[in-house]
């Protein structure tokens, strides 16, 4: 049985696999709606407005890089706006920093962290947002 893509239908999707040994879980925070005739109307056409996806979900990106030495990057999907507590804890679960707390716009909101006399170590960002959930990523500094 082979999964067909349906126009008028959103979609979604979520990747997971093992990463030098550590799981990785990601789901996309957009959701696409699919349209066969404007695919077909617009495929060699230039674009002639912004076609950026919008923001659907609470959703934190992958820090990047990871492991790191100097600085992360994070980025903070809000689908409106939301407050959003944006906390690091060490791998004992102490908090050691604090990147936001607050209320914030929708849109994609990007964050640095640059860790300043913190040792070598994993390290835990988690981003609590106004609907009640959260979200953890393991960050790896190494100096």
């Amino acid at each position: 049985d082979q999964a067909m893509l349906v126009d008028s239908t959103g979609y979604h999707w979520t990747v997971s696999g093992t990463v030098d040994g550590d799981s990785l879980h990601a789901e996309h925070p957009y959701l696409f709606l699919l349209d066969w005739d404007a695919i077909e109307e617009h495929r060699n056409a230039a674009p002639e407005r912004d076609h950026s996806p919008q923001p659907g979900a609470f959703a934190v990106s992958s820090a990047h890089p990871n492991p790191f030495n100097d600085a992360v990057q994070l980025s903070v999907t809000l689908p409106s706006p939301s407050t959003l507590d944006l906390r690091l804890y060490d791998a004992l679960g102490r908090e050691v920093e604090t990147l936001h707390t607050g209320t914030s716009p929708a849109g994609i909101r990007q964050f640095t962290w640059q860790p300043t006399n913190r040792p070598s170590g994993i390290y835990f960002v988690r981003a609590g947002f106004g609907n009640g959930t959260s979200t953890v990523r393991k960050l790896v500094y190494v100096r």
